[in-house]
C-alpha cells in the first residue's frame, strides 16, 4: 500500500526546515572567506594552470565555457590542491559526461519522476551564504512505486537529482562568485527499520552513485543535516 501522500509538499518542505535552522547557522557553516571564488582562484592559480597544461586535459579542455577556470577549482579542492589526483578527477568527469550526455539531457525529466514518488526539491529561501537548500523526505514516499522502479531507474534519477543541484549550485556559484554547494536536509522522522531493511538492494546503487559523484559532481553537496536520524540510518539513493 502506497504512503499517505501531503496535499501540499511545498508546504509540508518549509515546516520540516524550521527543525534544522540551528544546522544553518553562521557558526556551523563555513566561513565567507573560504567561499568567495575569486580569492580561491587567485589562491589556487598556479594548479590550475598545471592541470591546463597537462598533457592529460588539454585534448579534452574543449569547451572553454564548460571547462573553465571554475570547473577546474572544483577538483582542485576536492582533493585538496593534490594537482595530479585534481587532473584524474577532471579527466573522469570529462570523459563520464561525454559518455553519459544522453543521460544528462534527460535530467529534468528525471528529475521531476523522482518528485512524483518521493519528496524531493529546493526551498524557496536559501542559507545565510546563499546556499540552496534541498529538502529529502523519505516517510512521505509512495512504497508501492518505489519498490516496482528498477535499478537503472534509481542509479538514472539518483544521477538526474545530483545534476540539477550541480547545474544550481554552478549557476550560483557563477552569479554571487562564491564557490556554492547545496546544503542537503533529510527528514527521517517516520521512517521505520523495516523499509529502510527492505531497500537493501539499492546498496549497489548507492555506492556507484557516490563513487561517481566523487569526480562528476565535486564540491557540490555542504552536507547532510537529518533530523531525529537514529530511527533509521539506511538512506534512499535518491537523496
Amino acid at each position: 500500500m502506497a504512503a499517505t501522500r501531503s496535499p501540499q509538499p511545498r508546504a509540508l518542505m518549509q515546516r520540516t526546515s524550521s527543525s534544522f535552522a540551528a544546522a544553518l547557522s553562521p557558526s556551523k557553516l563555513r566561513e565567507e572567506t573560504e567561499t568567495n571564488l575569486d580569492v580561491l582562484l587567485v589562491r589556487y592559480a598556479d594548479a590550475i594552470t598545471r592541470m591546463r597544461q597537462s598533457e592529460v586535459l588539454k585534448p579534452l579542455l574543449l569547451d572553454p565555457l564548460e571547462h573553465d577556470d571554475v570547473f577546474l577549482l572544483r577538483h582542485v579542492l576536492s582533493t585538496k590542491g593534490q594537482v595530479d589526483k585534481a587532473i584524474v578527477s577532471a579527466e573522469q568527469c570529462i570523459t563520464w559526461r561525454r559518455d553519459n550526455a544522453s543521460l544528462l539531457a534527460r535530467a529534468d525529466d528525471l528529475h521531476r519522476t523522482v518528485k512524483e514518488i518521493l519528496p524531493v526539491g529546493m526551498l524557496p529561501h536559501a542559507s545565510t551564504l546563499d546556499q540552496p537548500i534541498q529538502v529529502v523526505m523519505p516517510f512521505q514516499v509512495d512504497l508501492e512505486r518505489f519498490a516496482r522502479a528498477s535499478l537503472d531507474w534509481h542509479f538514472e534519477t539518483g544521477i538526474a537529482n545530483r545534476e540539477v543541484a550541480f547545474r544550481l549550485c554552478d549557476k550560483i556559484t557563477r552569479q554571487k562568485r562564491k564557490l556554492i554547494k547545496v546544503v542537503l536536509l533529510q527528514d527521517l522522522s517516520g521512517l521505520t527499520f523495516s523499509f529502510a531493511y527492505s531497500q537493501y538492494r539499492l546498496g549497489s546503487v548507492q555506492g556507484k552513485l557516490s563513487k561517481i559523484s566523487s569526480f562528476v559532481y565535486p564540491q557540490v553537496r555542504e552536507r547532510a543535516s537529518e533530523r531525529r536520524a537514529r530511527r533509521a540510518r539506511a538512506m534512499p539513493c535518491l537523496s
